[in-house]
């Protein structure tokens, strides 16, 4: 898993806009329409519980205003939650439709 985090700039990013955390689970699927064709990825992050409380409600709250730097493709969908928690760390779950420009 952690060869395809380092070569994947959207997860990168996304782990860079909350500092410590790190992926518990990251899945994707091709995904088509009649004028688009890209991914739809969800990624769960894991927090330290002793992460900001506000910080992880900012991150929530704003992911849709985040622009991501990604060469040929866009977010054309994102959303974030709080599922919950592993027993030590915070989870949040991350679900984007990534496009081809």
């Amino acid at each position: 898993m952690k060869h395809s985090i380092r070569h994947n700039p959207f997860l990168c990013q996304l782990l860079g806009l909350l500092p410590g955390s790190k992926v518990k689970d990251y899945q994707h699927r091709d995904w088509h329409s009649a004028t688009f064709e890209g991914q739809k990825v969800t990624a769960i992050l894991r927090v330290s519980r002793a992460a900001d409380e506000k910080q992880l409600a900012d991150f929530i709250a704003q992911i849709g205003e985040i622009q991501f730097d990604l060469a040929g493709q866009f977010v054309a969908d994102i959303s974030a939650f709080q599922p919950g928690n592993d027993g030590r760390c915070r989870l949040i779950e991350v679900t984007a439709l990534i496009l081809k420009e």
